[in-house]
């Protein structure tokens, strides 16, 4: 009989003592496997999504003195402009820096209407960042939704309309969807705003307009005047021109309707009111957790205030084109500095949603950094320079994070975002628990090794002869060793097949009853167990580790049987 066949043979003779003896480990495998498969699944599929991992963002010290907070620590603090963005990027390890400028003014933005069936008005929260950080994903190649700066001055050759645009000079930009090119140059095309829908000669006749669209169709509709080159035009939203001109009693009205001449604008860009030219609307990106968090709370609170209609689920792809009215200098909270004390007027520019990224600020709108610059400078002159407000580090390690956030906060005087601290002290707490698992099931498997060396400790006692008649026909005490030890691995083998089954059982389980009975919530994971390969290989290798360790004694003592007594007994 072969070394295997022996080997084998010895575990079917006594199941009992196997089935003892791989218990433990199966029982401290799997609770390794299922702890540890957790930990990395709540850091992979939650706290990776809140804060990407080897990512932070510095912000400028701030200090409270008394009721006051002073910005920039008490000794001040390295600015916040390109030359730290270079150093810090100079950092071995560190692979972008975003720097980052808010819009630091009042600014309405409204919108929705496609969304949630109805306009919803808010403050606006935005801030810039430069667009070649996102430019892999959302770079020229986009087209219509490429995240640029479109109201920069362009060179051209010909019209990208015409067949001498598709051949244009190498270096020479394309013009945007709302310019033509004249001169070789870009230049906006006129327009007329497709919400005006009525032309009158006093601001008298038009409030009429006004008056008889309010009664015929409430407050589903928003009419208003403009004054246009002496004249005022009715403007109308929520309905469509067509349908407020039939339903007008036209001939008792002064005026006549525009909607017969309009001179419209290619898509997307849209017709100024003020400038009567085609304006392509500033893209914006915003972070997914915009949209988690509307499918997660916004969707249901929304739901209960629309009646009984639920609103539908968004994705990413269904949200791309979406655009934002917003008003610059004049907002809820009230105006800017720039419209009270400098006398400018309010603009009206939209947003267009062209992406979703995790470059973008988590909750609000993140645009070219050139048209923050622009509106601040226009609105809040002391926001304009060129200092910005926060700066993003992605690193390629943790070990790189540790050593830019070193020299950020101990020799440049900046601050670590509290969101990033604390994302970080809830990873660390993660880990101590996770860590505190892992000591109780390498305790567990530490109690299967005394397991299996107590159960082979009564083996060798028992096969006392087996082993003697081994012995007497000339097999070496290295290969009664080897027997033993080799029976105890395959102990380890079948109680690690086992534990893992069950981890994987029960975490399947856990994440079906977690996905059942809790209600939906921002970042709510799909699975909460990741399962790496290196923990299947070092749980495997603990348990074939602790089986040998637990089986060395008993192959020692049977490989010291004398043949001769043996026998005897």
């Amino acid at each position: 009989m072969s070394p295997a066949q022996l080997l084998f043979a010895n575990l079917r003779r006594q199941p009992a003592h196997v089935v003892f003896a791989a218990s433990g480990i199966a029982l401290g495998v799997g609770a390794l496997v299922f702890f540890v498969a957790l930990s990395v699944g709540v850091k992979v599929h939650l706290l990776d999504r809140v804060v990407p991992a080897h990512q932070v963002e510095l912000v400028p010290r701030s200090v409270q003195v008394g009721l006051f907070e002073r910005q920039g620590g008490l000794f001040g603090a390295a600015p916040l402009d390109d030359a730290l963005v270079a150093r810090l990027a100079a950092v071995r390890g560190v692979e972008q820096v975003w720097p980052r400028q808010q819009v630091s003014f009042p600014a309405l933005a409204e919108g929705g209407e496609g969304v949630i069936g109805q306009t919803m008005y808010t403050e606006l929260l935005a801030d810039g960042i430069p667009p070649h950080l996102v430019a892999d994903r959302h770079g020229a190649s986009a087209g219509v939704n490429a995240f640029v700066d479109w109201d920069a001055e362009r060179s051209c050759a010909a019209d990208p309309g015409s067949a001498e645009g598709a051949v244009a000079a190498a270096g020479e930009a394309a013009c945007a969807p709302s310019e033509r090119c004249e001169g070789g140059r870009c230049v906006a095309r006129a327009c007329e705003p497709e919400d005006e829908i009525w032309s009158a000669p006093t601001r008298a006749d038009a409030q009429r307009v006004v008056r008889e669209i309010t009664q015929r169709f409430g407050r589903g509709v928003r009419a208003d005047v403009r004054e246009v080159r002496g004249r005022w035009h009715v403007t109308v939203r929520g309905a469509a021109i067509e349908e407020v001109l039939f339903r007008l009693p036209l001939a008792e009205l002064t005026g006549e309707p525009l909607d017969d001449r309009r001179a419209a604008c290619p898509e997307p860009s849209w017709c100024d009111a003020t400038s009567r030219r085609c304006a392509m609307p500033v893209p914006m990106l915003v972070s997914p957790t915009m949209l988690e968090l509307y499918n997660g709370n916004v969707q249901s609170m929304m739901s209960g205030m629309a009646g009984n209609q639920r609103l539908p689920r968004l994705s990413e792809d269904a949200l791309i084109g979406l655009r934002v009215d917003v008003t610059l200098g004049q907002g809820i909270v009230g105006r800017a500095r720039g419209v009270v004390d400098a006398g400018v007027a309010p603009e009206r520019v939209q947003l267009r949603l062209v992406g979703f990224s995790d470059a973008a600020m988590p909750i609000g709108a993140t645009v070219p950094i050139d048209y923050v610059r622009r509106w601040n400078a226009r609105y809040n002159a002391e926001a304009a320079g060129e200092t910005y407000h926060s700066l993003l580090v992605q690193a390629r390690d943790g070990a790189a994070l540790q050593r830019v956030t070193a020299l950020a906060v101990d020799d440049l005087g900046l601050d670590v975002h509290p969101r990033y601290v604390r994302a970080r002290q809830a990873s660390g707490l993660l880990s101590l628990v996770a860590g505190v698992f892992v000591l109780l099931s390498l305790f567990i498997i530490g109690l299967a090794a005394l397991n299996v060396l107590h159960t082979f400790l009564m083996q060798v006692a028992e096969r006392r002869g087996e082993i003697g008649v081994l012995r007497a026909l000339g097999a070496r005490r290295g290969t009664v060793a080897a027997l033993i030890v080799n029976e105890s691995l395959v102990i380890a083998v079948i109680g690690w097949a086992v534990g893992v089954a069950a981890a994987l059982g029960l975490g399947w389980m856990t994440t079906a009853a977690f996905a059942r009975l809790t209600p939906d919530f921002p970042f709510k994971p799909e699975a909460l167990f990741v399962y790496p390969w290196w923990l299947l290989a070092c749980s495997l290798a603990i348990a074939l580790l602790f089986a040998a360790v637990g089986a060395l004694l008993p192959a020692r003592r049977a490989a010291r049987l004398d043949p001769a007594e043996a026998l005897r007994d």
